[in-house]
């Protein structure tokens, strides 16, 4: 491994935070003193949360501007008011003190349908060949689907804007695991951009997907240079064809880096299976996001202790991949006070890791 341009952790105001306010000032404060203790550069900030993921927090996680999504809050998060939001000040703080901020969002995300369909009325869910309809994923072929999440994408974009943000992340779009949707909104777009019937798919609708999600991520590019020309777009990927990630298709979007998921299940638990993955990406620049929590959200995944952890930090130092650029840990507000302490202790016991 060379040295990195980032290293650092992700949280959230109230993902995982387990209370209903979420996270407040003084927590940030302490987190922001531990990374500088522990010569840490980089915190992602994951700004949305879903029910179904958490019980106490289902919306956004700042106070936006667009009409439309001020219902879609987070109303137990303290940040998402704005006669309680807070960033405003940890960001200042955190920059002043040599810390890269981003905020992520899932987008294209959205668990309790009742909210939403206030507000994006005809919104889709991504829907399987056999019917079956995703709880979580929306779809991007979907009109109310996409406007929502350029909705969401631009208002936080503003937000961070003013608070001198310029690096931001999304997971989705993306079709999950049955490479394609299967909706009347997909079944008519992939009609009319590839003369595909979806009712009779081709072998080869990866690769049509994956065209499609290009057409999509670049207009999302587009959107976020709009609203602030200096800002980059990361995208949360492993690059599955399924997903319609393609490499080679991403690297044409104007995406800046990639943020592959590591160790967020136990297929993946090999470094050789680590470096394939990071050359498969390249030259696509990798932050990757590994997975360090020893408490998991609902029904997903599995939690960590800290012999995983030190495994893990292991992999990362002896990796050659060229594109490795950064190490981001997930998810700070659900990590054991041991699990913090093996990242901490691993990454000094390799050495100097930033550039």
């Amino acid at each position: 491994m060379g040295k990195l341009k980032y290293v650092g952790w992700m949280s959230s105001p109230h993902y995982q935070v387990p209370n209903k306010t979420g996270y407040t000032e003084d927590d940030f404060n302490r987190l922001l003193d531990e990374m500088v203790d522990n010569g840490m550069n980089f915190l992602s900030l994951h700004m949305e949360c879903q029910s179904c993921y958490d019980r106490y927090h289902d919306g956004l996680a700042w106070p936006p501007r667009n009409p439309r999504l001020k219902p879609l809050i987070d109303r137990n998060c303290l940040n998402a008011h704005e006669e309680s939001e807070f960033l405003s000040h940890i960001i200042p703080q955190a920059q002043n003190r040599g810390i890269t901020c981003q905020f992520m969002i899932n987008s294209l995300h959205w668990s309790s349908p009742e909210r939403l369909v206030s507000q994006y009325p005809n919104f889709g869910y991504l829907k399987a060949r056999n019917g079956e309809e995703s709880r979580v994923v929306l779809c991007p072929d979907n009109s109310d689907s996409w406007q929502f999440c350029v909705d969401e994408i631009t208002d936080l974009v503003k937000y961070g804007t003013d608070l001198g943000v310029n690096l931001y992340a999304i997971e989705s779009p993306f079709y999950g695991h049955s490479g394609c949707c299967f909706c009347e909104d997909s079944r008519r777009t992939f009609k009319e951009k590839f003369d595909v019937d979806l009712g009779n798919p081709p072998y080869d609708l990866a690769i049509l997907g994956s065209l499609r999600m290009q057409e999509l991520l670049t207009e999302l590019v587009r959107v976020v240079k709009a609203t602030n020309a200096q800002a980059e777009l990361w995208l949360h990927t492993q690059g599955s064809p399924k997903w319609g990630h393609l490499p080679s298709c991403l690297r044409k979007t104007g995406i800046s880096a990639l943020m592959p998921h590591v160790y967020h299940s136990r297929q993946f638990e090999s470094e050789k299976h680590l470096n394939a993955l990071l050359d498969y990406l390249a030259p696509n620049p990798c932050i990757l996001h590994c997975c360090v929590r020893s408490r998991m959200p609902i029904d997903y995944g599995w939690a960590k202790d800290p012999e995983d952890v030190r495994k893990l930090i292991g992999w990362i130092a002896r990796s050659p991949a060229e594109n490795l650029e950064g190490v981001m840990f997930f998810n700070e507000t659900a990590v054991s006070p041991e699990n913090r302490k093996a990242v901490y202790e691993g990454l000094r016991s390799y050495g100097r890791w930033l550039e």
